[in-house]
């Protein structure tokens, strides 16, 4: 029960720091979405120009190697939130299938490359002699080239495995994924 408990509060607090974020994105000087006052009544406008090119080099495509090890796929909501996903393997025997929100802390800046510090809830199932589900808090680095359409992570992370046994886990990759 109280694994259940914890699945439920990390979701709840995923979802509402989302939401959040999210919301504030839609609702600034720069937004896509500009309310127009006609005869009292509030429209929104969907500028479809604008918004094609905002999604531009948003979705993000690749590999990693670790654990989690296998295909990632990444979307950057805004400029605070990404969503990822991974499917491949755990130790090399066992399926695994993960998702994680970052929420960028900052953006450290060497010699006009900028370098994204993420941090986030993950949740990792794997398949073995028994389903197990792990729940971590992950780190990420990492830098999109410039030049290429290419961006590669270093990411970390501690937690716990919640079923169906409960214990500390850790996590450890590297990847490399295809911006489009």
């Amino acid at each position: 029960m109280k694994k259940t408990a914890l699945l439920v509060i990390l979701f709840i607090f995923t979802v509402s720091l989302t939401a959040v974020y999210a919301e504030s994105s839609f609702t600034g000087q720069n937004s896509y979405f500009q309310p127009r006052l006609e005869a009292g009544k509030s429209n929104k406008d969907i500028n479809l120009d604008k918004l094609d090119k905002k999604l531009e080099g948003k979705g993000k495509i690749g590999l990693t190697l670790g654990y989690p090890t296998g295909i990632t796929f990444g979307y950057q909501m805004t400029n605070l939130i990404e969503i990822n996903a991974m499917l491949g393997l755990f130790a090399f025997d066992q399926f695994a299938l993960g998702a994680s929100t970052l929420f960028t802390l900052a953006d450290i800046v060497l010699k006009d490359n900028v370098f994204p510090l993420s941090f986030g809830p993950a949740v990792y199932m794997r398949t073995g002699d028994k389903l197990r589900t792990d729940v971590l808090g992950v780190l990420r680095l990492e830098h999109t080239f410039a030049d290429e359409p290419l961006n590669v992570f270093v990411e970390g992370g501690v937690g716990i495995e919640v079923t169906p046994d409960t214990g500390f886990v850790g996590s450890g990759a590297i990847g490399i994924r295809y911006v489009f």
